[in-house]
Order: structure tokens, then C-alpha cells, then sequence
């Protein structure tokens, strides 16, 4: 139908609907767009780190049905650990993988995992984390008020000392090595009760300072040694298993809680997908150790005499149970026993 003017209004109508269904599809298209989640870790892709971040990020993304898109931030690129608990903190970093250890200055309960020997293998390890302890443990994150959500717990792994000068048998050994360590004080008092002189150094500055000589040798997880190439630079390994380096999937307070509780769902599922890649991958490593290290021509002491490691460490015992008492102690001694059963 034409008016006196000329106008079409026919066809002003029907331009006016394309209009509002182009103006809906693009609303539709704004609120459906996906909300991006920074995931942060200090290793490589393809170590036990990586492949634990790439396992959250492949599982939130397919329950979430693609509301969630998760950014991998690998290879120290969001800083050190440190970095990322304080990212986690100030809301900086969404999500992060991390050891307890330097977490422990932020969160105090995790100080009890980073006493030596504490775990005698990873079977035990694993029993008590994901039991009634290690579920308080995680509970006692949210409750220290440093802004931080415990998901769930993963793994560094066991710690193992590798140096440039000599094989490690007995403490004897270590006496007058420099051995780089985690920031963390009960992890210091652990390697200078066994002979060692320990110097913490950040992460991202530790290859460096083993090239440098600035330090002898350093000591983690076969999951950290191998894929970081530290067996280029450090001519022996033994395997000390002095500490076992637990490791948690956090999540920052700032975002996690405006989710609803659906979405904590998803983000606790995929963070338990998360843990299970990142254990098969530290199995792997700890399977594949020996032979990968006779073939970089890497001397390999498979058995040092631990029952020596350990009677050097009560102090360090002591000293935790000064500050902090021995309930938690007593509670994952329990554990272990019902474990073990």
C-alpha cells in the first residue's frame, strides 16, 4: 500500500521486523557469549601441570555447553607461584594450579602437607586428600579470609633432589651443597635437617641460577625435572622422595563466588578432571625416571638411604607442632592408619 507520498508501508513493515530479529539474534547472540576464565600454571603443556589444566579447561567448557571458556596461561606467564596465589587473591587470576608450598604463606593449614615423610607413597598420599582430612584441609581455605576457593586437590609429586657435583646416597652427601628450594620455611628446615644448605629461588628464575652456578642442585617432582629439561644442566638425581609436593586447584573468590551453585558444580567437576589427568601424568613420569635418566647419560641413585633422610627431620616436626599444635597431625596419622588397613 502506497500513501500520497509514495511511501511503501508494506514494505516499511516488513523492514521493521528483519530490524527487530537482527536486534534479538544479536542480544541472544551478546548474553549467550562465553564467559572467559584465566587458568594459570608455572609448568610446561605437556608436564603434570599442563595436561591437568587442559584436562579442567576440556571439561568445564563441555558441562558448561560452552558458557565458560577457559584461557590457559602455561609456563610461569601469569609469574611464579607466589604470583599466582596473590593473583588469586587480588582477582587478577581466576583460576590456578599450584603447590601448597608457597601457598602456605597465604594459607596457613596447608603448612602440615609440607612436612617430610609425611606420606610414605602416593597410594597413602591420595587416601588422605581425598578423604574426610584432606576435604577439611581444602574447607580451611575458604575459611582462612585469604580470598581463596579450594577445588580440589592435585599433586607436584613426591620431591627428589638432582645436583651438578656428586651422587646423593646418605646426608652425608649433602653436606655444603646449596640446594634451591621452595619458598617456604618448613621446606628449608626439611633440606638443611639433611645436610643440605637450602636457598629458595622463584620458579621462573631457577633454570638460570642452576646454569649460573649460583646454586648446586634443586629438588622436585620427576613431572618438573623432566619436561623443564633441568637434566641438561644437573648431572645427578636421586630419588629422596623427601617431601611430597601437594598441589591444589584453586579458585579465586572474587569470581567464584557470584556463581550460582550449578556453576560451582561444574567448576568442583572439573577441577576432580583436573586431578586425575594430573596423577596419570605424575605416574608417568615417576614410572619412566630411571630409564629416561640412564639414556641423557644422568648418573641415578634409585634407592638413597631414606631411613638416614629421615632421622634427620624431627626438628622440622618440632617445630611445626610449636607453632601450630598437633591436631591436624594426629588427624592425618589417623587417616593414614584407616588407609593402610
Amino acid at each position: 500500500m502506497n500513501n500520497r507520498n509514495g511511501y511503501n508501508f508494506n514494505s516499511m513493515k516488513t523492514s521493521f521486523v528483519a530490524l527487530g530479529c537482527a536486534t534479538a539474534l544479536s542480544f541472544s547472540s551478546f548474553s549467550m557469549a562465553a564467559k572467559e576464565i584465566s587458568f594459570g600454571h608455572v609448568l610446561s603443556p605437556d608436564s603434570h601441570y599442563g595436561v591437568g589444566a587442559i584436562a579442567f579447561k576440556e571439561k568445564l567448557e563441555e558441562i558448561s555447553g560452552g558458557e565458560f571458556s577457559v584461557n590457559l596461561y602455561h609456563n610461569a606467564s601469569l609469574g611464579g607461584e607466589r604470583d599466582l596465589v596473590e593473583g588469586l587473591q587480588f582477582g587478577t587470576v581466576d583460576v590456578a594450579l599450584v603447590t601448597t608450598a608457597p601457598a602456605g604463606n597465604f594459607i596457613p593449614s596447608f603448612y602440615v602437607l609440607d612436612l617430610p615423610y609425611i606420606f610414605n607413597d602416593y597410594d597413602e598420599a591420595h587416601c588422605v586428600l581425598d578423604g574426610e582430612v584432606g576435604q577439611e584441609l581444602l574447607r580451611q581455605v575458604s575459611e582462612a579470609g585469604a580470598g581463596i576457593t579450594g577445588l580440589a586437590w592435585a599433586e607436584n609429586g613426591f620431591r627428589h633432589i638432582t645436583n651438578s657435583k656428586r651422587a646423593i646416597t646418605n646426608p652425608e652427601d649433602l653436606e655444603g651443597l646449596t640446594i634451591r628450594t621452595l619458598e617456604n620455611r618448613f621446606n628449608m628446615m626439611a633440606l638443611n635437617a639433611m645436610g643440605a644448605r637450602a636457598t629458595p629461588i622463584a620458579w621462573p628464575e631457577l633454570f638460570t641460577a642452576l646454569q649460573q652456578g649460583a646454586v648446586d642442585g634443586q629438588e622436585n617432582g620427576f613431572g618438573t625435572i623432566i619436561p623443564s629439561n633441568l637434566w641438561e644442566i644437573q648431572e645427578h638425581a636421586s630419588k629422596t622422595g623427601h617431601l611430597f609436593a601437594a598441589a591444589a586447584v584453586l579458585a579465586s573468590d572474587s569470581f567464584y563466588n557470584n556463581l550460582s551453585e550449578e556453576e560451582k558444580g561444574w567448576f568442583r567437576e572439573s577441577a576432580l578432571a583436573a586431578r586425575d589427568a594430573n596423577r596419570e601424568k605424575t605416574n608417568e613420569y615417576e614410572e619412566m625416571a630411571a630409564a629416561f635418566f640412564e639414556e641423557k647419560g644422568v648418573s641415578f641413585v634409585d634407592s638413597p638411604d631414606r631411613d638416614a633422610f629421615k632421622s634427620q627431620v624431627q626438628p622440622v616436626y618440632d617445630e611445626f607442632s610449636n607453632e601450630f599444635g598437633e591436631e591436624m597431625l594426629n588427624k592425618i596419622e589417623s587417616a593414614k592408619k584407616q588407609c593402610n588397613s
